[in-house]
């Protein structure tokens, strides 16, 4: 999961049309770590929160459907034997660990 910063300060919240007339000072806020409510007629649609641009890629993927479905489907071919990591690959041909394999274990969980 990304990291999230922030200042531990209550969410502002903002009107869609609040936000458009003042949507780069909104975003200044975010950016320096205050997170932002978005509503329409009262009621919240969406959250600003700033994200560590490290963790960009690793958000995106895990929200996208096809993503996590494609990842769960390889965890299971691995439980069942049906898969080997890539690390297994590398050492079993010599070239040892990829420098992403720790992380994705992390991440999984395997």
């Amino acid at each position: 999961m990304p990291k999230v910063k922030t200042d531990k300060t209550a969410p502002e919240w903002v009107g869609v049309r609040e936000l458009g007339q003042r949507v780069s000072r909104v975003i200044d806020d975010v950016e320096a770590g205050k997170p932002v409510i978005v509503t329409r007629r009262g009621r919240p649609i969406a959250m600003m929160t700033p994200i560590d641009l490290d963790d960009l890629e690793e958000h995106v993927l895990g929200h996208a459907a096809e993503f996590r479905l494609s990842m769960l489907e390889a965890e299971e071919a691995l439980a069942a034997g049906e898969a080997r990591t890539l690390d297994d690959v590398l050492n079993e041909i010599g070239e040892g660990p990829s420098p992403a394999g720790s992380r994705a274990r992390r991440q999984t969980g395997l």
